[in-house]
């Protein structure tokens, strides 16, 4: 099937709370429920410098939903791996999971270590924290749905129940039997080179980052669009620029901890023997590399970056800025990493997951809903609440909720209310919803998606799934099993904007009455 957007590159930040309203109760409380987060952020599209008018859009709810009401939340979700065999499970949970957790775990000590030296260190480093932190926590419930035997023993059966099917069919045997001795084959051999794949990248740091990104961009440009790596074709070039010539302040003592951190964990995973390393060394410790690049480098100068980016090859063919130079040697080791797992890997599987793909359709044609591709979605659930162990958890939780939990802990961090929620909590009815869960079938992607009821008004937006819910990344997890996807109330939204930030006409504007002066 073939899908069309039209893509909006003009989009402004009209609202947010503060990010400790956003994301109270830190790591403790992510993927966990109860929620008492004030989790949302509303923009705005402009088309040719005006705000954009569609002829159809969603006005948000001032009622809360209820128990059993049927919602939809709409939305784009990342990526779903239900379609794996048993082999590429297997190897996800012998040797993938285990190794990206393992270089988590040492990146966040690290990232620690650099945020005890103060607190302009802490407020420096606590996003990339609390986004590796979210991306461990992940893995590790991603891990445990693996770690199920009794699940692995279903996915086993489907999957031989439907290669049953295919051997009765002369025509699908002919055209897919093979295609799971291919993956196993693949999956079998794979662990070396999975590893080098895990190691050769430098995708932790944001200079090397960026600076491989200038050099290869005017190489690719050279080629046509469809021939390019796929983060350089023409579709993905406006958001690249905007990446690159971002505002956004970079912290040479915050990039060189982080690069120090990960050429440490490089060194060791593949020797001073391994030409990688050598490469990115040349011979020296991985502190003397990691301070040379962040205090010598310029790519945290913003007019360094354009300069670069505008001048194409031949700026950066003569930059002298030692990141610039280090990423011209690492490229082609880089590429041939790269290259390297997408002929013998990925081209495999793309070939062969299709061929699956296409056998269970022929099998049980449209019964089962394809994998999650960041195309739109429509899921269906009911506002739920589930049994954890003996104790029943409730369907939504309440603004008198935040309070306590903020009170009963000390209001020590992460635990802590910003100034204008503590007092404005005063003036708003405590028992006013804040987020409630939903049976629907969700995962990451889905954050900021509308959560629609019957009537087509929004009742909330989803922000976050619970611990139970994790695995359904690998499989489908069923109602009963307490998987909840979970949202913020739009009357939380509409009563925080009214209350306590002194936003009413937006509140106005977001249910579709007239703005109030």
């Amino acid at each position: 099937m073939l899908y069309r957007y039209k893509t909006y590159q003009d989009v402004r930040l009209v609202f947010a709370p503060e990010e400790q309203a956003a994301t109270f109760g830190g790591d403790f409380d992510n993927f966990t429920y109860p929620r008492y987060a004030l989790d949302f952020a509303l923009l705005r599209v402009y088309e040719n410098g005006q705000p954009l008018k569609p002829e159809h859009f969603l006005r948000l709810s001032d009622l809360p939903a209820k128990e059993g009401e049927l919602v939809v939340a709409v939305g784009h979700p990342a990526s779903t791996q239900r379609g794996l065999t048993v082999a590429q499970r297997q190897y996800h949970r012998d040797t993938l999971n285990p190794l990206q957790i393992s270089i988590l775990k040492k990146r966040i000590a690290a990232l620690h270590a650099y945020m005890a030296q103060g607190t302009e260190q802490a407020r420096r480093g606590s996003t990339l924290l609390r986004g590796l932190e979210n991306t461990i926590k992940r893995l590790a419930g991603q891990q445990e749905g693996l770690r199920d035997a009794t699940q692995m023993q279903r996915l086993q059966k489907d999957e031989d129940a439907l290669r049953a099917e295919v051997r009765k069919r002369p025509e699908l045997l002919q055209k897919f039997g093979d295609a799971w001795f291919k993956l196993a084959s693949v999956y079998g051999k794979l662990a070396q080179l999975g590893k080098r794949s895990a190691y050769v990248t430098v995708s932790p740091s944001k200079l090397l980052t960026m600076a491989i990104q200038l050099v290869r961009l005017p190489e690719e440009l050279k080629k046509p669009s469809g021939e390019r790596m796929e983060e350089y074709r023409d579709n993905r070039l406006p958001a690249l620029r905007r990446e690159l010539l971002s505002t956004a302040p970079i912290y040479a003592d915050l990039e060189e901890s982080v690069l120090a951190d990960w050429l440490t964990q490089v060194q060791a995973a593949l020797g001073n023997g391994d030409p990688f390393v050598q490469t990115l060394l040349g011979g020296q410790t991985p502190q003397a590399v990691a301070h040379k690049l962040a205090t010598e480098g310029r790519l945290t100068e913003l007019d360094d970056r354009k300069a670069l980016l505008d001048g194409g090859s031949a700026a950066v063919a003569a930059s002298t800025d030692p990141i610039i130079v280090l990423a011209r040697k690492l490229d082609p080791q880089l590429r041939k990493i790269r290259e390297e797992y997408e002929l013998q890997v990925q081209a495999v599987e793309l070939v062969a997951g299709a061929q699956i793909a296409q056998a269970r359709f022929a099998v049980y044609g449209a019964g089962i809903y394809p994998d999650a591709t960041y195309t739109l979605r429509m899921s269906a659930g009911l506002i739920k609440g589930y049994m954890k162990d003996t104790r029943p958890v409730p369907h939504q939780t309440l603004f008198y909720g935040l309070l306590e939990r903020a009170l009963s802990q000390g209001e020590q961090a992460p635990f802590d209310l910003p100034p204008r929620l503590r007092l404005g909590l005063y003036r708003l009815p405590l028992w006013t919803p804040l987020n409630f869960v939903f049976t629907g079938d969700t995962i990451g992607g889905n954050s900021g998606s509308p959560v629609v009821d019957r009537d087509g008004k929004v009742v909330g937006l989803n922000f976050d799934s619970n611990i139970e819910k994790l695995p359904n990344r690998y499989y489908y997890l069923p109602d009963e099993t307490g998987s909840r996807a979970v949202a913020v109330h739009s009357v939380a939204i509409l009563a925080a904007l009214r209350t306590l930030y002194g936003a009413a006409p937006l509140a106005d504007k977001l249910t579709g009455q007239t703005p109030s002066n």
